[in-house]
């Protein structure tokens, strides 16, 4: 996991309250170097809480899968 951010909301479009919004990337090696820092992205974690700390919510997201780069195979 790598910590990507964290802010403070205070509109939102769905919540009617401030909170705490906390991502953690989700990555794995990738040896063929095509992705950033030789990590490929997985998904990703998040994290609300409440402005005295306590989690409102929290879930993970996983990232469909991408072609490995130039000549991948494609679907169709």
């Amino acid at each position: 996991m790598v910590f990507e951010r964290c802010a403070l909301v205070f509109e939102h479009g769905i919540l009617n309250y401030p909170f705490v919004e906390t991502r953690l990337g989700l990555y794995v090696p990738d040896p063929s170097a095509v992705y950033f820092q030789g990590r490929r992205s997985i998904g990703h974690y998040r994290l609300i809480t409440l402005l005295d700390g306590t989690t409102d919510d929290d879930y993970f997201i996983l990232d469909d899968p991408k072609p490995a780069g130039p000549g991948a195979a494609s679907s169709t």
